[in-house]
């Protein structure tokens, strides 16, 4: 794992694909062997210590992490001016002149909420060069995965399931790589959202209904599995839920909400949705069809429409199932539905999905994570080159599995009931 967080660029196709098949190979082996859950999750750690004082390989997002943070130190909005229009003004900054040329979309404004500006300041403040700005926000997000440890044990007990099961996502490559080694705050979101869970499930609903603004105060992600816990309520408890949730989120967004929410932040993030895509799976088979249609790229249209059927898909589940107290199983058939309907769906979107599914039967998000590391098959020197095999291996593999594994489960209960 040190190796490939440290030394292997995505573009080093046959050097990642085979290095992470290892990787992923023996994850599977000592899941298997190791009986001590303390013993994997001390090693679990040490995985994501040993990333220490790497760069990012896989993704460039941490530069503009940083870039946002720097600019609220010197009293800008990252809201309200895209990078490209503030280059100008502070390019004589050291700092300034190593981030901008990491920056993926320097003609976007920030798309990342509040909440999680704040640990970019944090780190900016702690580190006085680019490289101990990268390592103080490598370790935020190490202790971060270190509380979601303990919040999974404490869960574990909760739901009355075996210890080992933390290990399925504590030791998964690539939980160690996007996280540990390319800083995405999906971990962070995950330990918030398993925090309003264990205080939904303890009847805490007002400290539920908190930590869910704060996870979404980290990313918009967790909005979506809000209808399953609401549903899930008493009248008393929604009216509790709902009004605590609008005041957190009032609060924690306010800095947008005073500074022009409507503007670069909604349309940066409208863009992203008509505009971005990679790895989309229903999105792909209806864009083909589109194509034969219409004889164009019709995103801009396929990106509102997807839209529309995902929330309704999540919001019929979420009544149907509103009697069932599993909410990490939810949130795990939520979030898939909500990247199943996706255009873009980057490895370490799926890092969520990983952590809710040890509390299910079903193990589609483990095959999920191998998988999903063919997609950077697609970066090559000269830039992006979409395959249309790698997602159709990818998916056509994972739905064979999910197929199969679902026959097997009901054939099994089928014969247990006779």
């Amino acid at each position: 794992m040190a190796y490939l967080g440290h030394e292997v660029e995505r573009t080093r196709h046959l050097t990642l694909i085979s290095g992470y098949t290892i990787a992923f190979a023996l994850y599977m082996y000592l899941y298997r062997q190791l009986n001590d859950c303390r013993a994997g999750l001390v090693l679990a750690i040490i995985c994501r210590m040993a990333m220490l004082g790497s760069l990012p390989l896989l993704s460039e997002d941490v530069y503009r992490f940083l870039w946002d943070g720097n600019l609220v130190l010197l009293s800008e909005n990252p809201y309200t001016s895209t990078p490209e229009q503030l280059h100008e003004s502070f390019r004589h900054l050291p700092i300034v002149a190593e981030l901008y040329p990491h920056l993926n979309s320097p003609t976007y404004y920030s798309v990342y909420p509040p909440f999680s500006q704040v640990f970019f300041i944090i780190a900016v403040w702690l580190g006085n060069s680019l490289q101990a700005q990268i390592e103080w926000l490598r370790l935020i997000l190490i202790l971060g995965e270190c509380a979601t440890f303990y919040l999974l044990l404490l869960l574990c007990r909760q739901y009355t399931i075996p210890n080992k099961r933390i290990l399925l996502y504590a030791l998964n490559p690539l939980i160690i790589l996007e996280i540990s080694a390319n800083f995405h705050f999906e971990g962070l979101v995950l330990l918030t959202v398993l925090a309003a869970i264990y205080q939904l499930k303890r009847q805490a609903v007002a400290e539920a209904s908190g930590l869910m603004a704060v996870a979404a105060g980290l990313k918009l992600l967790p909005i979506i599995l809000l209808p399953q816990q609401f549903f899930s309520l008493s009248a008393k408890q929604k009216l509790n839920f709902t009004s605590i949730f609008i005041l957190s989120a009032l609060l924690i967004f306010s800095p947008l909400l005073l500074t022009g929410f409507s503007g670069g932040f909604t349309e940066s993030l409208g863009l992203y949705f008509q505009k971005f895509e990679m790895n989309g799976s229903i999105y792909l088979l209806l864009r083909t069809v589109g194509f034969w249609l219409a004889g164009f790229n019709i995103i801009a249209y396929l990106g509102v429409f997807l839209a529309l059927a995902v929330f309704l898909s999540i919001m019929i589940y979420s009544y149907k199932y509103r009697s069932n107290q599993n909410f990490p199983l939810h949130a795990m058939w939520i979030t898939t539905i909500f990247l199943l309907g996706s255009t873009t769906v980057h490895p370490w979107y799926i890092v969520p999905i990983i952590g809710y599914s040890i509390f299910s039967a079903y193990r589609y998000a483990i095959l999920w994570s191998f998988l999903i590391l063919l997609t950077y098959l697609q970066y090559t020197p000269d830039g992006f080159v979409e395959l249309t095999w790698v997602m159709a291996v990818e998916y056509g593999l994972l739905g064979f599995f999910f197929l199969s594994n679902s026959i097997h489960r009901h054939l099994a209960k089928l014969r247990k009931n006779h």
